[in-house]
């Protein structure tokens, strides 16, 4: 395990007092959680933990652990909702790079009518036909720019 901690000492994440810190002690063991370097179990616990931080009050906290987990494809899709839904020093970096949002919710995304978010997913790497035609009939003026 390449973690900062024990999956069983996932508790500690919580009584770190620095939120940065805390985040990325989270993102380290999602490191760990992605490689697949836990068991069943590990795997289980750490969830619950990524579960807890993806709601955690302080939003450096979610922001370091959203910018870890970006570009993870074993992101599970759930958490990746609620991130993708988050603060804007949260989300936007998160919804331009994530995988693990699909066509379906990146859709949805561009229905909320925010222009940060709308601007997020335009500027992903890959922006399929039907994200794009949102953007297109939706899409505040510099979102149409970005795509």
């Amino acid at each position: 395990m390449t973690s900062l901690i024990e999956v069983e000492d996932y508790h500690r994440v919580f009584e770190e007092p620095c939120p940065v810190r805390r985040g990325r002690l989270a993102g380290a063991l999602f490191a760990d959680y992605d490689a697949g370097a836990l068991t069943t179990g590990e795997a289980r616990t750490a969830r619950s933990l990524f579960r807890a931080i993806v709601r955690d009050p302080n939003s450096d906290t979610r922001r370091t652990f959203a910018d870890m987990a970006a570009r993870s494809c074993g992101f599970p899709p759930d958490l990746a909702v609620i991130v993708a839904c988050d603060v804007e020093a949260v989300a936007a970096r998160f919804v331009q790079a994530s995988p693990a949002l699909d066509i379906e919710t990146l859709v949805d995304i561009v229905g909320l009518g925010q222009a940060w978010r709308q601007v997020a997913v335009a500027r992903r790497a890959v922006v399929d036909a039907p994200v794009a035609a949102a953007l297109a009939e939706v899409g505040a003026a510099q979102a149409c720019v970005a795509l």
